[in-house]
């Protein structure tokens, strides 16, 4: 039947059933696997009612799914997905004058968010996966987000729904007031005989989304159809399309941090802070701040008012300026019970601090570190989002943390507090089947305490296979039934998202249940919870059901990576992705995930890789980590880490590629381009130092057929130039200046250097050896020289090493291969700039990191070149001697990958932690201290290699060119060209692509400024893609850009 079906299918719309498909939309971000049958990609509502009515006429379940961030399991189904988010995601139209506006079912909440920012509107919920989640999504699951508190949920903001229920009827749902309810014949008198329970069991708090808002449907609810629909998870109708209400942007919105002793006496102040009417009034504690100083640096949050709790409570109007919104943050402050206060007008400090809220569903992901070495355990959604009325969230946090330290299950919780709503990711143990019945026993404990305290096991995330046999702990039997006489009405054949929420019962069904529990005393859903004995509703899936994590099996660290930080398995590394979606949003500011900005293409992105990888460990669709699905999906990773640094669960898939191909082509034949650019570095110091011989292969390469041809024969792709090769080495460069280290100099201490000359104040040029005043230094480099002697610099531990005779600190420059042998105008300018800034400066030994090795996944060759590179690097960081690294790409080998590669050789981590960039070398050295050129006026179209960024952090190069004087561009994303991988066979035009989004459009927009580049790559491409010579930080301060 499912071949016929498909056939039939594919001839209606597009459809991938193929393995790797069914894996990658085999979950969501939530902790059930369901593979689908296939997945179709409707371009038209034509099309989605043409592939439900094959669906139906065969018998085949349908599940819409939009950007798949539910982390309640219900974006996933066993029959035909259709995902709406690939072509159906625009937003159709905006009416600005009856501020409403008209969009498609996958248009995301920032499109529209962006599109009514336009005419000073926007949409009112905002839940944090808004930049990922698709609208039709928020309305399934009633999504609400911070500023609810002003402007309600989802279902508030509903003026009409275009679908098709599992009849196959279509309607427009809306607001209007059919008391018959036409559309839906039997709808309304099924209501209507039910009155009693609805009044008062729905409906009793704002945040009361479990289950179906059947409150709506009432006379006194307005027979508001469309709203009743929100919330029901995809389980009565298939949205085509989705009218909603725009409201106006407050002109200047002041955010107020209150501090309190904990999380828990914030959540006792919050009624009486909603007296003043905020916007929004979130909750979160000291454990959520340090994951994120953790994760992102101590500067990733801002200075916040003592305590161990915070709220962040946002205060603004339209057509309030920052005065009045200012007094009004002020006197709510006063008004508290906070022990300390701070008020943030809009600006970069706001924005950072609410970034920690948005980002708090992937941070959860891990629980905090405890300083110890314990903590960072793996976080799970399953009570993502309870809420209970906000009079109640204090005595509801002190039970809820009680059960917490009872069943020993660690988490962070933060949440929309001013609606009463929790976040928390809990640390359960879904490993083993002994986990998962300790975890049941929790969750149905946590259900059963936020019954007590009148809430709701959903809050905004709907109750999906997470939670929708825990609908029991609220809602009476009756209610249950109710329910699933109401998806009857709709959904007969439970064709539409089953196994969620509810099964359909027809009257007779449901009359014999009611007479077996009347006969057997049952009442109500309190006595029976007490009693404990609640059964399972028919054909609602339990929460254990496939579960994703405890059908994988362990994969142990074997030779390649040694995944210290996930206890030692790559099982446990790739559930780092929760499925949460950040990486599909493209984020302002971030650079993941490349190759899904430019496919858009789930298969393209950190998540739809992280799941392949984790069918490869369960066995079940992708039977192994050298299937052809897992080549499949990494093939187009640039490797470029940048998931590393912007995914909050610390996903790097990088990694996971180089080790899923050091275990796949282990003792097996490698492609040829692997032989080719993992030996590179070897075939680039032959063509260095022989001479002559880099003159003879740069002229033959210069041949188009002959190098067309030489790229085909070893795996290259033919459109590609050939880099210029070098004559000559950076080491030969440095023996002839006799800067070339034998060994760790001998050492003077800071405090032992008395009447030398002072490198630093300008006595002394140490370039060129002239004298030159103090006075010229600053017209000559822009920044005026210090008479500060070189003995106080000795502030930072960069400073405080050893010296040569005269004072200056020594400095280790370590040139990586790229440098060596292909371009080394970096690495000389890099010792130039050291030694004009007051650094002895001497060079490594030629030793290479491996780096080539590790991108194509030849592990056991890369561990050797970084075990002999320890040997030449470690006796200089263990005298206290900096290094600093010239390509970033290598120099962030030694900052991450050395110490999960080598982690037991002591030495990893000395040379790690002494590996410093020259932006963080220069940011040592006082401001008045430093000799760099004025960059008053200059232009600078600067792209952060990607590694740079997500390892090292450019904000310090950013800091030291702005203090310059530069005007600087700051690129988001990849170059495109990755090291090896743009110039591998087949990536191309994916390479192109990339560097489309960003790189060349910034190029080409600002043709005279300086293009600066650390990464040799970064170079490379765009010299072959936009003929535009690029230049290190280094040779830019030490004036050779022109």
């Amino acid at each position: 039947m499912s071949e016929s079906f498909l056939t039939d299918l594919r001839a209606l719309i597009d459809v991938d059933s193929s393995t790797g498909t069914r894996a990658r939309y085999s979950s969501d971000a939530g902790l059930t696997r369901i593979p689908p049958l296939a997945v179709a990609f409707p371009r038209t509502p034509e099309q989605a009612i043409a592939a439900f009515d094959l669906a139906r006429a065969h018998g085949v379940p349908l599940t819409a799914r939009g950007g798949g961030t539910s982390c309640a399991s219900n974006a996933i189904g066993p029959g035909l997905v259709l995902d709406f988010s690939r072509h159906m995601n625009r937003v159709i139209s905006i009416d600005p004058e009856a501020r409403t506006a008209t969009v498609e079912p996958g248009c995301v909440g920032s499109t529209l968010q962006a599109a009514a920012a336009k005419y000073g509107l926007r949409f009112g919920p905002d839940p944090s996966s808004q930049n990922r989640a698709t609208i039709a999504g928020m309305v399934a699951n009633n999504a609400c987000g911070p500023h609810a508190t002003a402007w309600g949920r989802t279902s508030d903001n509903i003026v009409s729904l275009d679908c098709v229920d599992g009849r196959g009827r279509r309607f427009t749902a809306t607001t209007g007031r059919d008391s018959a309810l036409r559309d839906v014949p039997g709808l309304a008198s099924l209501i209507d005989s039910n009155l009693a329970p609805i009044r008062t069991q729905l409906g009793r708090f704002k945040r009361q989304v479990s289950g179906y808002s059947l409150e709506h449907l009432t006379p006194e609810g307005g027979r508001n159809l469309a709203a009743m629909l929100a919330g029901t998870e995809g389980t009565l109708v298939l949205i085509l399309s989705v009218t909603v209400r725009l409201v106006p942007l407050p002109d200047a919105p002041v955010l107020a941090a209150l501090g309190y002793r904990s999380m828990i006496e914030a959540a006792d102040d919050v009624p009486a802070l909603l007296a003043h009417s905020p916007l929004a009034v979130e909750g979160m504690d000291r454990c959520l701040v340090d994951v994120v100083r953790a994760h992102k640096g101590p500067g990733a949050v801002p200075a916040l008012p003592e305590g161990e709790g915070w709220l962040l409570v946002e205060v603004g109007a339209p057509g309030e300026n920052v005065t009045a919104s200012l007094e009004r943050a002020r006197a709510l402050c006063a008004a508290s019970a906070a022990v300390d206060t701070v008020v943030y007008p809009p600006g970069a400090q706001a924005s950072a601090l609410w970034r920690i809220r948005a980002d708090g569903a992937g941070l959860g992901g891990r629980t905090p570190p405890d300083g110890e070495g314990g903590g960072d355990q793996q976080a799970w959604p399953g009570f993502e989002d309870a809420a209970v009325p906000p009079e109640n969230l204090g005595a509801y946090l002190r039970d809820f943390t009680a059960l917490m330290e009872e069943f020993d299950i660690d988490g962070l919780l933060y949440g929309h507090f001013g609606d009463g709503c929790v976040h928390v990711r809990l640390a359960m143990p879904l490993e083993t089947p002994e986990g998962v019945a300790h975890s049941r026993a929790f969750l149905q404990s946590a259900a059963r305490i936020c019954a007590a305290h009148g809430g709701s096991v959903s809050g905004e995330h709907g109750d999906g296979r997470a939670r929708g046999e825990l609908l029991r702990f609220m809602y009476t039997p009756e209610m249950l039934d109710l329910f699933a006489r109401v998806k009857h009405v709709f959904d007969p054949d439970n064709l539409l998202n089953p196994g969620v929420l509810a099964s359909p019962m027809d009257e007779a069904e449901a009359a014999s249940r009611a007479r077996v529990r009347n006969a057997g005393g049952a009442g109500n859903a309190g006595a029976a919870t007490a009693a404990g004995a609640l059964e399972l509703q028919p054909g609602v899936d339990p929460l254990d059901f496939g579960l994703r994590r405890v059908a994988a099996r362990p994969m142990p660290a074997d030779g390649g990576f040694a995944f210290t930080h996930d206890g030692g398995d790559f099982t446990a590394a790739v559930h780092r992705c929760t499925g949460v979606g950040k990486c599909r949003a493209g984020v302002s500011g971030t650079f993941m995930c490349p190759s899904y900005l430019a496919t858009r293409d789930e298969k393209d992105v950190t998540r739809g890789r992280a799941r392949i990888l984790q069918e490869a460990a369960n066995s079940q669709l992708v039977k192994a980590i050298d299937s052809p699905e897992v080549l499949e999906a990494l093939d187009l990773c640039l490797a470029c880490k940048a998931c590393s640094a912007d995914c909050p669960a610390g996903v790097d898939m990088a990694r996971y590629r180089s080790e899923a191909l050091f275990r796949t082509y282990r003792g097996r034949l490698r492609p040829l381009s692997h032989y080719t650019l993992g030996w590179l570095p070897r075939l680039t110091r032959v063509t260095a130092r022989v001479p002559g011989l880099a003159t003879v292969a740069n002229a033959i390469m210069s041949i188009a057929p002959l190098r067309s041809l030489a790229f085909r024969l070893i795996g290259l792709d033919p459109r590609r130039g050939m880099p210029a090769l070098q004559s000559g080495t950076f080491t030969a460069w440095a023996r002839r200046r006799s800067l070339l280290a034998g060994g760790v100099p001998s050492s003077v201490s800071p405090g032992s250097v008395s009447g030398s000359s002072d490198p630093v104040s300008g006595s002394s040029d140490p370039v060129s050896g002239s004298s030159t005043p103090a006075s010229e230094a600053r017209e000559r480099g822009g920044v005026p020289a210090s008479s500060t002697p070189a003995s106080s610099m000795t502030a930072s531990p960069i400073l405080s090493g050893p010296r040569d005779p005269s004072g200056r600190p020594y400095a280790l420059v370590w040139a990586d291969s790229f440098s060596q042998t292909l371009d080394d105008a970096g690495a000389r300018a890099v010792v130039d700039v050291l030694e004009a800034n007051g650094f002895a400066p001497i060079v490594a030994p030629d030793a290479c990191c491996g780096l080539t090795w590790i991108t194509t996944g030849q592990l056991t060759g890369a561990k050797k070149h970084l075990s002999s590179l320890l040997g030449v690097l470690a006796p200089f960081a263990a005298a206290g001697i900096p290094i600093v690294g010239v390509e970033p790409s290598c120099t962030a080998v030694l900052r991450d990958d050395l110490l999960d590669l080598l982690p037991e050789d002591p030495r990893s981590a000395l040379v790690s932690s002494a590996t410093r960039t020259l932006a963080e070398v220069l940011s040592a050295v006082p401001a008045s201290a430093r000799c760099l050129p004025s960059l008053e006026g200059v232009e600078i179209v600067a792209q952060p290699h990607c590694h740079h960024y997500s390892v090292m952090g450019w904000d310090a190069d950013q800091a030291l060119l702005e203090s310059l004087g530069a005007r600087v561009t700051r690129l988001e994303g990849c170059c495109g060209l990755a090291g090896n991988f743009g110039m591998e066979a087949g990536h191309y035009d994916l390479s192109v692509a990339v560097a489309s989004h960003s790189l060349l459009p910034s190029l080409a927009a600002q043709p005279d400024a300086v293009y600066l580049a650390d990464g040799f790559s970064c170079r490379t491409q765009a010299a072959q893609l936009a003929g535009r010579g690029g230049v290190h930080l280094a040779t830019l301060l030490a004036g050779r850009a022109g």
